[in-house]
């Protein structure tokens, strides 16, 4: 037996795990706010078991070759920081460090396997994660999610820096900004203790026209979104993960309404109908871990699985 020590770094701050033959253990967490980067060291390491074979970190943000963290617009702590130079000094096993998409993906076609031949995985939730998947490996370190889909001056504000991406355009974050700002213009005000995007959702259910609004705009936004993706690789399936995706394409109309917009951007309409575009959904609690994929996918890559 071999275990992976997997380190998930994230919107959800800094989480560990020990994954052992692919059961994942006792999940631990740590702040994410004014952590240092030796307490970090500290806490990925502490309370090895013995048949630890290797150590993998999962960051949210941009990673390179050599396992350095080019940019973490969640954790800006981790921005420059060469985490596997830092783990090598005094851990002499193997190390992993991966974008959090990477071992996402990794994941979520061991738990759909008929679809690992060809498929997109899509994280959206707070912000937007994809990659493409081609038999049975990721093939694209894609950014897709920064691509640009509102070009005009006001557009709003991604966390890379650019301004109109489908990730500030459709992500929780982006959303949440945009209904702060936008609804005391219509007279509306959401309760400081509630969630802005499950209130958004709790007044669609209730037919309530700026809620209606607001989701035309998401629909047409992510039918773009796809659009643009299904027309440069055409795929038969997508696998969907995250807090928006599983709340969002669940209310009724929602899916219809992106496949809608997505069918009137491409070639082929055919393209976006359930018949030739399959969603999947990765399961969520009760069904299993939070996040179990990213942690079973962290520890296959780290063991080069």
């Amino acid at each position: 037996m071999q275990s992976v020590r997997v380190i998930e770094c994230g919107g959800k701050g800094f989480r560990r795990v020990d994954v052992t033959d692919g059961k994942i253990g006792e999940i631990s967490t740590f702040r994410n706010v004014g952590v240092r980067t030796e307490e970090l060291l500290s806490f990925s390491v502490s309370e090895l078991p013995q048949d630890n074979a290797a150590i993998a970190f999962s960051v949210a943000g941009l990673v390179d070759k050599e396992g350095s963290i080019t940019l973490s617009p969640n954790i800006p702590i981790l921005t420059g920081v060469p985490l596997k130079n830092l783990i090598a000094r005094t851990y002499g096993k193997r190390i992993y460090v991966g974008n959090d998409m990477e071992t996402a993906a990794k994941g979520m076609i061991t738990i759909f396997p008929d679809l690992a031949g060809c498929c997109l995985v899509i994280t959206w939730s707070s912000g937007i994660g994809i990659r493409f998947v081609w038999k049975g490996d990721i093939v694209s370190s894609s950014e897709a999610s920064h691509i640009c889909q509102d070009p005009s001056g006001g557009a709003h504000l991604c966390g890379c820096g650019m301004r109109g991406c489908a990730d500030a355009l459709l992500g929780g974050a982006g959303t949440s900004r945009r209904l702060i700002s936008e609804l005391p213009m219509r007279g509306i005000k959401i309760p400081a203790h509630q969630n802005p995007c499950a209130a958004l959702d709790a007044a669609y259910k209730d037919g309530e026209k700026w809620a209606a609004d607001m989701y035309d705009y998401i629909t047409m936004e992510m039918g773009k979104f796809l659009a643009t993706l299904v027309s440069v690789i055409q795929v038969p399936a997508i696998i969907w993960k995250g807090s928006f995706a599983q709340k969002a394409l669940r209310l009724p109309g929602i899916e219809d309404a992106i496949r809608m917009q997505m069918g009137n951007r491409v070639a082929n309409p055919d393209w976006a109908s359930k018949k030739n575009l399959v969603f999947r959904f990765v399961p969520v609690p009760p069904d299993a871990v939070e996040d179990s994929e990213a942690f079973l996918g962290a520890a296959a890559l780290a063991l080069g699985q």
